[in-house]
């Protein structure tokens, strides 16, 4: 791990002791200490999952694992962390102080790419390769809700701040909208040439931004409108790309400048 200066752009210092890949960091609210885990490489698939502080660089502590981390997600307060894995297809809720695990989360039955809390932190959510995304009660580990995309492949999440929205991004550099509610797709609407690595909202809900292996940052406006102002936003505004001929004709569509 490197800790930066962000005014100056300076490395302040590294921070090493993984085991394999870091691949999920994410700082406490304290700003002071941040959790750190690593995912598998080659044919180890047992990562770890380490506390930092960041002031000496020195491990607080090393949690009990026996998976990988691929994701991390703090509560406000910073009591609790909520990891994903791909080996074990695990969301594991943590005490942050303790180390010891709080509960485990069902219902995945898929590597487990990305986590979040939202809204607030009553609700766990985490979405996986298989185009599903769960969420559970983080007090009770009841799953309160199940969304399933066409897109497998799942690399990002994220849920809108007023808790209205579940955004996820696939492999196939789709995007999916769910209205958390009834778990209905809003809409799907294809935004990069492939892998969606990234989804986020604005923390005033009226904005969403993508990322992808294109290299592209996307930013879509118009999300802090209604329901239907949203629907007709993303009818009028999103990007399908041009399909080959051989996709016009599998689907039997106009094929003239073919």
């Amino acid at each position: 791990l490197i800790l930066w200066d962000l005014e100056a752009g300076a490395e302040v210092r590294r921070l090493e002791g993984h085991v394999s890949l870091v691949r999920a960091v994410a700082f406490l609210p304290d700003g002071n200490r941040a959790l750190a885990g690593s995912q598998i490489v080659g044919e180890n698939t047992i990562g770890d999952l380490i506390l930092w502080d960041l002031e000496s660089g020195e491990k607080i502590r090393t949690y009990d694992i026996t998976h990988d981390v691929a994701d991390i997600a703090i509560t406000s307060n910073g009591d609790l962390a909520l990891t994903g894995s791909v080996s074990e297809f695990a969301v594991i809720l943590w005490d942050v102080e303790s180390g010891e695990q709080v509960r485990r989360f069902a219902g995945h039955t898929a590597p487990v790419i990305n986590v979040a809390f939202g809204p607030g932190d009553d609700i766990a959510f985490a979405s996986g390769v298989d185009g599903t995304v769960h969420a559970w009660d983080v007090e009770t580990g009841e799953l309160i809700r199940r969304f399933e995309s066409n897109d497998v492949g799942g690399f990002a999440l994220d849920v809108s701040p007023d808790g209205r929205i579940v955004m996820y991004g696939s492999a196939s550099g789709g995007v999916t909208l769910w209205d958390f509610e009834t778990a209905e797709v809003l809409h799907r609407f294809a935004v990069h040439e492939a892998y969606v690595f990234d989804v986020a909202f604005h923390p005033d809900g009226s904005r969403l931004y993508t990322s992808g292996v294109d290299g592209k940052l996307i930013e879509w406006s118009g999300f802090d409108q209604s329901l239907e102002e949203l629907l007709d936003w993303i009818e009028d505004n999103r990007y399908v790309r041009e399909l080959s001929c051989e996709e016009r004709e599998r689907y039997h569509l106009d094929l003239s400048g073919c």
